[in-house]
């Protein structure tokens, strides 16, 4: 069993994986700019061009195409720090906040 899991984390600290990843959160960055498009648009993007290719290598690319490109959480956060009773407003430029 414990080999099993050192094998999995050797592979995962291969330098190929760590480039797809870059790769495919560089690619959610990119598709979360274009007006229209989300995540599970750029993923259904990708994905013809990834079939049939290293699963391993794949997987991480498409990991970080949808792990780049969250809207929800990032909405919520700019409500609440934003917010007028929120205490972060000095800290982002609106001085009408305490």
């Amino acid at each position: 069993m414990t080999e099993f899991i050192l094998a999995a984390l050797v592979s995962l600290l291969d330098p190929e994986h760590f480039l797809f990843l870059a790769l495919g959160t560089m690619l959610g960055l990119v598709v979360g700019i274009l007006p229209g498009l989300g995540g599970i648009a750029g993923l259904s993007l990708l994905l013809p061009f990834v079939y049939g290719k290293d699963p391993t290598l794949v997987l991480p690319m498409m990991i970080g195409l949808l792990a780049s490109f969250s809207p929800r959480n990032a909405t919520l956060w700019l409500k609440m720090v934003t917010s007028p009773r929120s205490d972060w407003g000095p800290f982002i430029g609106r001085s009408d906040v305490r």
